[in-house]
């Protein structure tokens, strides 16, 4: 069985507009809610708020966990339905994944970080 992926949204993203092009990027909230709504019976992808991850230039991003793999960051989320389907093709493909390494066509662009995994 392969580990749980989590997914932390930035809920404190869409709230304190930073700036007029970060103020059509999204809400954080919103889209807490639609993907927790999304993947609810996924198993392998638990979806949970984070009040924030500090990328507020960059509208609402969404970080990808999970034990002993990458970790990812991704930016510039809305509540579209692009949007929700890149991210939960990317933590299906995240969970799936021993190591948690995205293949370019699986990434939830624009990436802002992909963190290796700790060393155990």
């Amino acid at each position: 069985m392969s580990e749980k992926t989590y997914l932390y949204v930035c809920t404190g993203c869409g709230k304190k507009k930073k700036s007029p092009e970060t103020a059509s990027k999204g809400n954080g909230d919103t889209l807490l809610s639609k993907l927790q709504d999304v993947c609810q019976d996924e198993e392998n992808i638990e979806v949970l708020p984070i009040a924030c991850l500090s990328n507020c230039d960059r509208g609402v991003s969404v970080a990808m966990t999970a034990k002993d793999k990458y970790h990812w960051l991704f930016a510039e989320k809305g509540e579209n339905d692009d949007d929700i389907e890149a991210i939960v093709r990317a933590a299906k493909a995240h969970a799936s994944l021993h190591d948690g390494f995205l293949e370019k066509p699986d990434r939830a662009n624009p990436v802002v970080a992909r963190i290796p995994p700790i060393k155990s």
